[in-house]
């Protein structure tokens, strides 16, 4: 459970300045913009058991991620590439409905054109970034298959040890690991609830 905790919660923010990036890429960038659009929405095209097949290969065979194998940032970093199709979307979608005005006038006033988005454009963006980390938390509190081959001793999440019980069929420990999730998934999504995100957004 802590493991989970960890992932969802610290994970989810660090795939959110990813995505964050990237959406600003896409909404910015010119003929490199839908190339990049096209590229982050790859990901979801692969199922899970292969994209954590690969990651497993990738740790294996280049040296300098080797020392990542046995740790929870190899998890997130899966997990990261895999959900970004999503979180993308979710921020790409909220960058829409901000206008530059802000960041425009930031400009003018002589700040550089990172003071111009952290001080315009990133506080107005606050409910849709809210929104895609309660998102991203359920959906890696939630995810199964990607973890599977990336377990090792002490990095056990929910979703991937349900899948790894499994086939010894200890079906009371999964029904209990899965009772835990749902909880998990439950009070988040009242707690997002409480803070006026938007069901549908979830």
């Amino acid at each position: 459970m802590t493991n989970t905790l960890l992932v969802s919660a610290f994970g989810g923010v660090l795939a959110l300045g990813l995505y964050l990036l990237v959406a600003l890429g896409i909404q910015r960038g010119q003929g490199w913009g839908r190339i990049l659009d096209y590229l982050s929405g790859i990901p979801r095209a692969v199922p899970g058991l292969v994209m954590g097949l690969a990651f497993l290969w990738l740790f294996l065979f280049v040296k300098p991620l080797s020392p990542i194998r046995g740790t929870l940032l190899s998890l997130i970093l899966a997990y990261t590439v895999v959900w970004m199709p999503y979180g993308v979307r979710l921020l790409t979608a909220a960058l829409l409905q901000v206008g530059r005005e802000m960041e425009e006038a930031g400009r003018v006033a002589g700040a550089t054109p990172v003071r111009a988005f952290l001080t315009g454009t990133l506080p107005l963006l606050r409910g849709g970034i809210l929104a895609a980390w309660f998102l991203l938390f359920i959906q890696f509190v939630r995810e199964y298959s990607t973890g599977v081959y990336l377990l090792t001793a002490g990095t056990e999440v929910l979703g991937a040890q349900i899948v790894a019980l499994w086939g010894t069929g200890a079906v009371e420990i999964i029904a209990a690991l899965a009772t835990v999730q749902v909880v998990i998934v439950s009070a988040v999504f009242v707690l997002a609830n409480r803070l006026g995100v938007r069901p549908q957004g979830l």
